[in-house]
């Protein structure tokens, strides 16, 4: 990702008891945030990826946040990070599918719906992630 200094982001992360968020400035405006549940001293729950104007899609937030959860988890002990995926997103599945794969998440379709879910993902960090 090449970002024009002037507009180079920043990435900060909230923790409160349970909630994770992480944020994406530029030139001090939120961009995108990243909204997690710790569910335990081990697991932590992607909850959705927002963008505050849906132009912002493709600029490389999501993946700028995403390295920094995923360092943010191997540096506090966290073994797993995974997520539901729904069907709203069925418009853009391939896009979401080869962002989470590159990151090392596997992918899990289910059969048939599950509530408002048609899969999930999963990645276990191990040391070789860090």
């Amino acid at each position: 990702m090449f970002f024009h200094k002037s507009q180079s982001p920043e990435v900060r992360i909230d923790k409160s008891d349970m909630l994770l968020m992480v944020k994406c400035f530029v030139k001090s405006k939120m961009t995108s945030k990243m909204q997690c549940v710790i569910e335990s001293d081990e697991s932590i729950l992607i909850g959705d990826i927002v963008h505050m104007k849906n132009r912002d899609y493709n600029k490389g937030y999501g993946s700028i946040m995403m390295d920094k959860l995923l360092s943010y988890a191997t540096e506090y002990g966290y073994t797993t990070i995974h997520g539901n995926l729904s069907i709203i997103d069925t418009d853009h599945k391939e896009r979401l599918h080869h962002f989470y794969e590159k990151f090392g998440f596997t992918i899990t379709e289910y059969p048939k719906n599950r509530d408002c879910y048609y899969g999930e993902i999963q990645k276990i960090l191990t040391e070789v992630n860090i």
